[in-house]
């Protein structure tokens, strides 16, 4: 019924509208005939009003979903339960459609009180707190694998900012002392055992002969980007250059021994007050028995001695290589200090060398996010 009104109320406004059109219509016609002297009759006011009865009151049932029919849309009129069952449509009903999901506002957010059932934003904020606890724990241990991630430039660049402020702090001694106490004392540890290591691994004529090429171009690596530390800076002689047969046979020793064959190995301490010193190996050298020795001497040295209430926190990393070479092939003999021993060196003699250096101490990341320009130190 609803419809047939609204249908005769839609026709009698029509019919309003074209009654009005025509009446304009007759009064344009008017004035022009009547010409310029005769003045334009006076608008007549049309009020137009369109009055719509009062709908009557239907208890309407529940609707689960709203139907569809083939032939048109989705309908939006509620029909009353009595009606759907006396008089069924000639068309079909489609398949109800499941009632749309309620926006998050309307959800009923007292169910789920745990932490997984927050939005994802209060999650992101919660893990954004800062823990001391969990930063502490995070500080004591190298940084972990990204799980196959490939990083991103800001953060390749800032690892390696990173990488080299802690290498900056041992040169420039903001190091506790505690950290070379552990050094030294590691030293007295390892070295024994670590010679008879060094001089267990194979050094044939083909890694004899690599080592050589190899320490010769890393020596010329080296005097391209400066100076050669090893080797204090001399004043022009006024007769001349000449031949320093001495500085030569030195410099290939060094080239023999910067190209050695070896194994390293990378520790890291975590070091802070009140709390055990965590032992963690970074790198492994690839001889088992190397990695070994290295863990039991750095935990024996920890537990030995323990930490004070004046350390700074941070991941102190040691390195510890072992390496062997022969002598350069040069008619020359030459002595050296061995545990408190005079040796003599002759060509082609097997060498073995030992070194632990403390490499880096790492105080944790600088406050803020990362960027591509480099920081002074």
């Amino acid at each position: 019924m609803s419809i047939r009104r609204r249908a005769a109320a839609l026709a009698i406004s029509l019919l309003l509208h074209v009654s009005a059109a025509v009446l304009l219509v007759e009064l344009l016609k008017s004035r022009r005939s009547c010409g310029s002297r005769v003045a334009a009759p006076a608008s007549i006011p049309i009020d137009v009003r369109l009055v719509e009865a009062e709908r009557p009151v239907i208890n309407e049932a529940p609707v689960v979903g709203p139907k569809h029919s083939r032939r048109s849309g989705p309908s939006r009129v509620t029909q009353p339960a009595h009606q759907d069952q006396a008089a069924p449509s000639d068309t079909a009903p489609g398949p109800e459609t499941p009632p749309a999901p309620a926006e998050p506002h309307q959800r009923d957010r007292g169910s789920d009180l745990s932490f997984d059932g927050l939005p994802e934003s209060a999650k992101q904020r919660v893990d954004a707190v800062p823990n001391p606890e969990e930063d502490l724990e995070r500080l004591l241990v190298p940084p972990s694998d990204q799980g196959g991630r490939r990083r991103t430039l800001p953060e390749v660049n800032a690892s390696v900012e990173h990488q080299a402020d802690a290498i900056e702090n041992v040169r420039r001694g903001r190091a506790h002392p505690l950290h070379f106490d552990y050094l030294r004392e590691a030293r007295d540890l390892i070295s024994p055992q670590a010679e008879r290591l060094a001089s267990e691994l194979s050094l044939g004529a083909s890694e004899t002969l690599a080592g050589w090429a190899r320490g010769y171009l890393d020596r010329l690596q080296e005097l391209r980007r400066g100076p050669p530390r090893d080797r204090p800076p001399t004043s022009e002689d006024p007769m001349g250059h000449r031949p320093d047969l001495l500085g030569a046979y030195g410099e290939a020793q060094t080239q023999a021994a910067a190209g050695a064959v070896g194994r390293v190995a990378r520790v890291c301490l975590g070091v802070a007050p009140h709390h055990p010193v965590v032992v963690t190996l970074d790198r492994s050298s690839g001889n088992a028995r190397l990695d070994e020795l290295t863990m039991t001497s750095f935990r024996t040295v920890t537990a030995n001695h323990p930490t004070t209430d004046d350390v700074r926190p941070g991941l102190a990393c040691y390195v510890v290589a072992v390496g062997t070479y022969r002598m350069p092939p040069l008619p020359s003999l030459s002595l050296d200090w061995q545990n408190g021993r005079p040796r003599l060196l002759s060509p082609l003699q097997r060498m073995t060398k030992v070194t632990i250096d403390l490499e880096s101490v790492d105080y944790g990341p600088p406050p803020g996010p990362p960027s591509l320009l480099r920081r002074p130190n």
